[in-house]
């Protein structure tokens, strides 16, 4: 239906127009990009090849593909950027949506009077002449046609309140008859109660007959408490027309009241360091939460391209750690270079995601012998094992405490070892003091770039 819903796997259509009148725009490729943990891209470039100068392409042989989770809630600020690069220049964009079933901000369907709105030289008013939905719409000549060099228009009386809005979209049905580009129909918008207007793009002029439906994306106007509409036309010297109908003025946004946590930050690998172990850890910073409630959990996501669209592992509903919050991954990676990106949830709805981190993946560098992991003992075990170790030097250790599944679980040692034998006991709890469920464990030990691992079994 045009509009993004849950679950929705949806092709990006664009065309791209070269505005220049002498030369051809070659090489030019189209790159998609996101910060948004319900969205995953299933491609993310296309080439578009050379574009003649005043003429336009698109990618309609090479759709841009992406997927909605389904979990996305209703009103969710989808929010895409999408880049176009070529034979010398580079211009970005960003594209918004609302997913779902938004909430209507504001809504008129000029079937109860014009007390919404205020003029600025009483000549709008409700006419029955033409509606898009019956039986009245709104128009700036009710009595015939308008007048030369007139300047008119009609405003909100009332603010509307953005303040808590990420992004907001505003949609209207008209039609229009103007003698032209001198007599334009103008969408102007004020985020400062009508004190400044900025005017939408496009404008309209000419005939259309039949109602039509327009949408703006409002997303640079949110975050104030009086945000303002109107409606504009202008007329020249020369030519009177009919003029311009409106109805179903609509303002819609995503649900207020929740304010979703900040990006999670890149804590390790270091970005692009190399790991002797084909099973990795990745940590981030925890997130600041804006309306700390229940904690935050995290999610996790690993691909093998650049472009984000290569998913080989993830993970959602991570405990948040005491300062940082990791996962081990559950699959074996081969060598190679990996990315990967983290989220935040809040329960309500999950914050933008970090910032895309690398990490290299070499089993052919050396394996280092100077740390020793020796198996847990005893194990399997009821109630407490020793785990330990030996360093040929005194350095920085540690050692965590994973479940099977990657969940990071416990740190029981970070700091200064060794030299020599070391022996750290777990007591079978975790890291809020719990006691773990029966089953299988991974413990890992951490040292410079040396990793080991040892498999602990605990029994209740």
């Amino acid at each position: 239906d045009g509009d993004p819903d849950p679950g929705e796997t949806l092709d990006l259509l664009v065309t791209v127009e070269n505005e220049g009148l002498l030369a051809s725009v070659e090489s030019v490729e189209m790159r998609v990009a996101t910060d948004d943990p319900y969205v995953r891209l299933n491609s993310a470039v296309s080439s578009l090849g050379t574009i003649p100068p005043g003429g336009t392409v698109n990618n309609l042989s090479a759709p841009i593909s992406l997927t909605i989770d389904p979990e996305t809630p209703d009103g969710h600020a989808l929010v895409v950027s999408v880049a176009f690069a070529g034979d010398g220049f580079e211009v970005e964009k960003e594209i918004d949506w609302l997913v779902g079933t938004p909430v209507t901000l504001f809504f008129d369907d000029m079937e109860r009077g014009s007390d919404n709105w205020v003029g600025n030289d009483g000549q709008w008013a409700l006419t029955d002449f033409d509606s898009h939905s019956p039986a009245c719409s709104l128009t700036d000549s009710p009595t015939g046609f308008y007048g030369t060099e007139t300047d008119t228009w009609i405003e909100l009386d009332e603010p509307i309140d953005l303040s808590q809005a990420a992004t907001a979209r505003l949609s209207f049905w008209h039609i229009f008859s103007t003698a032209g580009t001198g007599d334009p129909c103008c969408v102007e918008v004020s985020s400062d109660g009508g004190a400044t207007w900025t005017r939408l793009a496009p404008v309209f002029w000419g005939t259309i007959e039949s109602w039509r439906r327009e949408e703006y994306s409002l997303r640079g106007y949110t975050g104030t408490e009086d945000f303002k509409v109107r409606f504009r036309l202008v007329s020249d010297w020369f030519l009177e027309f009919d003029g311009w109908y409106v109805d179903d003025v609509s303002v819609t946004g995503p649900p207020a009241g929740n304010v979703i946590p900040a990006a999670p930050v890149c804590a390790g690998p270091a970005e692009g360091s190399a790991s002797h172990s084909a099973n990795v850890v990745l940590a981030v910073e925890n997130a600041t939460d804006p309306d700390p409630g229940a904690g935050l959990t995290y999610g996790f996501c690993v691909f093998a391209d650049e472009y984000f669209t290569q998913e080989i592992a993830s993970v959602a509903g991570v405990p948040e750690g005491s300062d940082r919050t990791e996962w081990a991954l559950d699959v074996e990676l081969p060598d190679g270079t990996y990315w990967w990106r983290c989220y935040a949830d809040d329960g309500t709805t999950r914050g933008p995601l970090m910032e895309g981190a690398t990490f290299v993946v070499d089993g052919a560098l050396p394996q280092f012998t100077a740390l020793t992991f020796f198996p847990p003992s005893p194990n399997p075990f009821v109630g407490e094992t020793d785990l330990a170790f030996d360093m040929a030097g005194g350095d920085r250790a540690r050692l965590s405490i994973y479940s099977v599944d990657g969940r990071h679980v416990k740190t029981l040692l970070d700091g200064e070892a060794g030299p020599g034998l070391e022996i750290v006991r777990w007591d079978g709890r975790d890291g809020n003091g719990w006691k773990v469920a029966s089953g299988l464990y991974l413990a890992r030990l951490e040292s410079g770039s040396e990793v080991r691992h040892r498999k602990v079994l605990a029994l209740r």
